[in-house]
């Protein structure tokens, strides 16, 4: 009998990644259970490209300028991997493979998105025309998926059920990743740097501020420690 095949897409799945972490967790799980499993991305690290080898695929969408151009890059992409290919379950972690999971919906292939809030990596100029392309095309993609997996009650309550459009396989499932199970050798420089900032700050009995958030050598976490 076939195995069921799983295709999990998101935008970013390195290790950097809260949501990345957590997918590649589900796909060491399901490969663990006799799935057949593909992992679709724009973004990734050595690390998964060990892990997963040929099970992983990086897609170039530096011919998309916007919301909705890196969404049509991603479809025509996830289009030629369906015809080589036709997976049973795709897994979409939002943008940019909600049009990609509409369409999976609509070609009888199940279809299931993971919300988890306004995605950080939206291109663009910060004048809130991206935030609307993003919120036009879940508007548009979300109900016709078969199932919407909120990472929170408030996402789901706040954005997942608006776009929705009801509650039908709407559901909460908090994000299953561990943070804490990366060894140090895993960390950057710069976080190495703050973590020994933050060790001179505790040895001066300094009160310390714990701001919990994507660890992705943007500055942030400088920026806070000043």
């Amino acid at each position: 009998m076939p195995r069921m095949r799983v295709q999990i897409c998101c935008h970013d799945l390195a290790r950097a990644s809260s949501l990345g972490r957590g997918l590649a967790g589900l796909a060491e799980h399901l490969l663990g259970a006799g799935f057949e499993v593909g992992l679709v991305c724009c973004r990734s690290d050595p690390d998964l490209a060990a892990r997963f080898g040929g099970r992983l695929e990086v897609l170039d969408t530096a011919a998309g300028a916007g919301v909705a151009e890196v969404e049509a890059v991603c479809r025509a992409a996830m289009a030629r991997s369906w015809a080589a290919q036709r997976p049973d379950v795709v897994v979409a972690a939002g943008w940019p493979f909600l049009t990609a999971a509409a369409a999976a919906s609509a070609e009888g292939v199940g279809s299931l998105v993971v919300e988890c809030g306004t995605p950080p990596e939206l291109p663009g100029p910060p004048d809130g025309e991206a935030l609307r392309e993003w919120r036009r095309i879940r508007a548009e993609t979300l109900p016709r998926v078969d199932g919407c997996l909120s990472a929170s009650d408030f996402i789901r309550d706040t954005q997942s059920l608006d776009a929705r459009g009801s509650e039908a396989g709407l559901r909460t499932v908090r994000p299953g990743s561990d943070h804490l199970a990366a060894a140090s050798g895993d960390l950057s420089a710069a976080a190495r740097a703050d973590l020994a900032r933050l060790d001179a700050l505790r040895a001066d009995a300094a009160p310390l501020l714990v701001a919990l958030g994507a660890d992705q050598d943007s500055g942030a976490a400088s920026l806070l420690l000043h």
